[in-house]
């Protein structure tokens, strides 16, 4: 079994501008823990340029089923550069394969309250209506990529998930 984490460094102290010490600690039914690892990050995001945000469905490890599962996400870029609003600077890949844009521009209240000031914070969330019988029932993995205004791009999420239809 895996696991994963998805971490908004902007919340750590000091904006997330430093070096910080992340642990994974895991506690059993007994209550005893046991820490697994230790890793130090440096985070500078009073430089960042990069678009972010995340993946929300599927969840990792999630199971998609259906004709019309609706993968949603969100994106977000540092200013002075936005997202086009239209979702054509996203992309959304299946097991590597390029498979459109979402449609995005949509209004989620947490993300306009965590990130004022941005140029789409207001409509930052996306969704993408994906055909999962298209595919073989089994593990496959997703990932949304984004390039902004300024010509930043990154990967905004990458996550397996299994495709599950009767």
């Amino acid at each position: 079994a895996g696991w994963g984490y998805m971490m908004l460094t902007n919340f750590l102290p000091n904006s997330g501008n430093g070096t910080f010490e992340i642990h994974a600690v895991v506690t059993d039914f007994a209550g005893k823990t046991t820490t697994l690892g230790t890793k130090t990050i440096h985070c500078d995001n009073a430089n960042a340029v990069k678009p972010f945000g995340a993946i929300d469905t599927p969840t990792q490890g999630g199971t998609a089923s259906g004709s019309s599962f609706i993968n949603w996400g969100w994106v977000l870029t540092p200013p002075p550069n936005h997202i086009a609003t239209d979702g054509s600077t996203i992309n959304v890949y299946v097991d590597g394969v390029n498979l459109g844009h979402p449609n995005y521009n949509i209004y989620r209240s947490d993300i306009a309250a965590l990130f004022p000031g941005y140029a789409n914070s207001n409509g930052a969330v996306g969704y993408f209506y994906l055909d999962t019988t298209a595919y073989a029932n089994g593990v496959h993995t997703i990932q949304w990529t984004a390039r902004d205004s300024g010509g930043n791009s990154d990967g905004i999420g990458s996550r397996y998930f299994s495709i599950s239809n009767t």
